[in-house]
């Protein structure tokens, strides 16, 4: 190693050691737990079920808040600690879904979950998107036009 790179390692050293001996919050560890898992669900417009990809899923107690995501398959897992909690679903086009779960040490609980469609439509575009597209469509047609122009002379 070249002479200069002992004294940093031995500063980058330094400050690690000293933020860990700065921490003010103690790090405690959770006793127990359990693992809720399931998948959320749906009916399309035909009435068919389907599993719902990429739902929020939020569970709190006094305590804490805990976030997970179904998959693109509808399938979600999340690990919690001993306590009961209050499961809250939600996608954009679907009604919120809200229940109660209480997890134990060592539990393994399933909860499927069953959305029902809003009815409310999901813009795809806003008014703000759309004339940003108009604006930067029209930019290049006239780049576009000018450098044809450039080209031809």
């Amino acid at each position: 190693m070249r002479r200069f790179a002992y004294p940093l390692v031995l500063l980058f050293a330094v400050a690690v050691a000293s933020s860990l001996l700065a921490s003010s919050s103690p790090v405690t560890a959770q006793a127990g737990g359990g693992y809720v898992y399931g998948y959320v669900f749906s009916f399309d417009q035909y009435d068919q079920l389907i599993t719902v990809g990429w739902a929020d899923i939020l569970a709190t107690n006094d305590m804490y808040t805990f976030t997970a995501y179904s998959g693109g398959d509808g399938f979600y897992e999340i690990v919690l600690p001993s306590g009961t909690y209050t499961f809250s679903i939600s996608e954009p086009g679907y009604k919120e879904y809200s229940a109660s779960i209480a997890v134990s040490n060592g539990s393994s609980t399933p909860f499927n979950v069953y959305l029902e469609r809003s009815e409310v439509p999901i813009p795809e575009f806003s008014e703000y998107l759309a004339a940003v597209a108009i604006i930067t469509a029209f930019v290049s047609v006239i780049a576009l036009t000018r450098r044809a122009r450039r080209t031809t002379r």
